[in-house]
């Protein structure tokens, strides 16, 4: 039986890129808070689609993505172009009403596994 007052623990699927986040991910995958974390590796942050982050916050998931720094993307757009698809769906939550914050984007490198880190710690917050 559940407490009353306690909200259940909510899921987060991490898309990371496979040239950044995905690598980062590699490097701190022993550290705790990765615990319970589901990380969904693509080619390019950029083929991530609006329809595969609605889908997870659909079934009550939290969605981060993660994709190389600005301006350093190996197929030179594609961050640019996951921002813009989450700041749709942020937009889309919100006029549903529907708590923006179940999704999040995120720049890092591939050397940054301490930040990928702190932003998961960041995201599993309710």
């Amino acid at each position: 039986m559940k407490k009353p007052g306690k909200r259940p623990k909510q899921r987060l699927v991490v898309f990371c890129c496979e040239n950044s986040a995905a690598k980062a991910a590699e490097s701190a995958a022993g550290d705790p808070m990765l615990k319970g974390v589901e990380f969904v590796r693509v080619p390019c942050a950029g083929r991530v689609e609006i329809r595969h982050i609605l889908k997870r916050i659909e079934a009550g998931a939290a969605v981060l993505a993660l994709a190389c720094p600005l301006d350093n993307c190996k197929y030179i757009h594609g961050n640019r172009r996951t921002l813009k698809r989450v700041d749709r769906v942020k937009q889309v939550l919100k006029d549903a009403g529907i708590e923006e914050g179940r999704v999040r984007m995120e720049f890092l490198s591939s050397v940054d596994p301490h930040k990928l880190v702190n932003v998961i710690k960041e995201a599993k917050r309710p």
